[in-house]
């Protein structure tokens, strides 16, 4: 048997506002939400820029550093061929300064040198 009173057929209402309200309640909702969502698409928008921002200031550091870098090298460089150079000139000197000094020591002490002009005495034979 089936009882008269019965909700079982009768549509079910979900609050007891007329549909009209109800409808308004969820429209508010769904702008609320609507409006969080635009909140926070722009926070982590500015929270973007500042990042991109940041990332700039980055790499002008890092471009920085990198010219520096070249610089350094390039002064490496030069140094190091200034100090070949340098090293050069010091052996150039030293063999200069043992070539006079040789050469004085020849002109002070003749006797120590062999000439081709020296006559050695030849015994003679009878």
């Amino acid at each position: 048997m089936h009882d008269v009173n019965s909700n079982e057929f009768s549509p079910i209402r979900p609050t007891s506002l007329p549909i009209s309200s109800t409808t308004d309640l969820i429209i508010e909702q769904q702008k609320r939400k609507l409006q969080n969502c635009k909140q926070a698409i722009e926070s982590v928008d500015k929270e973007n820029k500042i990042l991109d921002l940041e990332i700039e200031q980055l790499q002008l550091k890092i471009q920085e550093c990198q010219d520096r870098m070249a610089l350094n090298l390039r002064v490496e460089e030069e140094l190091d061929k200034g100090i070949l150079e340098e090293q050069k000139q010091k052996d150039s000197i030293e063999t200069l300064i043992r070539d006079l000094t040789s050469q004085r020591e020849e002109e002070a002490h003749p006797e120590a040198t062999t000439s081709k002009d020296t006559e050695w005495p030849v015994p003679v034979l009878s």
